[in-house]
């Protein structure tokens, strides 16, 4: 109420009366509500929102209103990331070779991409030493770099000789001692001589990367040998590493079969001759 209706009010002889007349008149004034003195810059609920080309919903200000992209194939509608009107969209493929160093311009030597291999030791033509025996019932551990997030299926190695194992298993595992995949017996192949592929189960894919990955291989009944990369000292094989992230190491003696989980802390840097060669697909 204004200042001149509460005089009105306490003049009157009728303050029931009086006081219903200002609040009327206080109603009927648009020219200031509840202390709002410009009513202009009020929105009324009848203000609409209209939705524009390629999209949908809206209204007017009575109700909550929301809006929603169309799409479709048509004028007037959105393309979604898959739409077929989308052309010369940039390929990843670049991206990825980049990733994985196959466009690197400041190397231009031999990469495991040229043998179609995602990681390898080293370079099976600079391998200098034939082979030594894995001791059956140990695992080893061979660290793989893994620059970048892909599925790894395939384990490769290289075995000089036949032998007569009555279990081999090969292994993918993550630098905390998790294992991420496992393959069936590959004894059979070890039966003769040769470059080996052994399958994992189910392949696996980092799902960030990881920098790099053990191979685990473990043979139960009868030991074999691997093309070995190195012949050189423990010092060299594991060079200012700590077990626990070492290059090739073990991890357990006396097994019948892989290990369900590891402490890496556990490990035993490798023998002089257990830099053993592989690469992984």
């Amino acid at each position: 109420m204004s200042g001149g209706e509460y005089t009105l009010l306490a003049q009157s002889g009728d303050p029931a009366g009086t006081a219903a007349a200002a609040v009327a008149a206080h109603e009927a004034d648009t020219t200031s509500v509840h202390g709002i003195a410009n009513t202009s810059a009020l929105v009324l609920n009848t203000r609409t929102l209209t939705a524009g080309t390629g999209l949908t919903g809206g209204g007017d200000l009575s109700a909550n209103r929301t809006f929603a992209v169309s799409y479709g194939t048509s004028a007037g509608t959105a393309a979604e990331g898959n739409d077929t009107r989308i052309t010369g969209a940039a390929s990843t493929t670049y991206v990825d070779d980049a990733i994985a160093g196959r466009h690197d311009s400041s190397f231009n030597g031999p990469r495991p991409s040229d043998y179609g291999w995602l990681s390898w030791t080293q370079d099976p033509k600079t391998v200098t030493t034939t082979s030594a025996a894995l001791t059956a019932g140990t695992f080893y551990l061979i660290r793989l770099p893994v620059r970048f997030a892909q599925a790894i299926s395939t384990a490769w190695v290289n075995c000089p000789s036949a032998a007569s194992p009555t279990t081999v298993e090969f292994s993918l595992w993550t630098p905390d001692g998790t294992r991420r995949a496992i393959s069936a017996n590959a004894a059979a192949q070890f039966t003769g001589s040769g470059t080996k592929s052994i399958n994992f189960g189910t392949p696996y894919t980092p799902s960030a990367p990881v920098d790099w990955l053990w191979l685990g291989v473990i043979t139960v009944g009868a030991a074999f040998n691997l093309t070995r990369a190195s012949g050189v000292s423990v010092t060299v094989l594991n060079p200012n590493i700590t077990a626990a992230n070492a290059m090739f190491a073990t991890n357990g003696t006396g097994l019948s079969a892989t290990p369900a989980s590891i402490t890496p802390a556990s490990n035993t840097l490798a023998a002089v001759g257990e830099g053993w060669w592989a690469a992984l697909s």
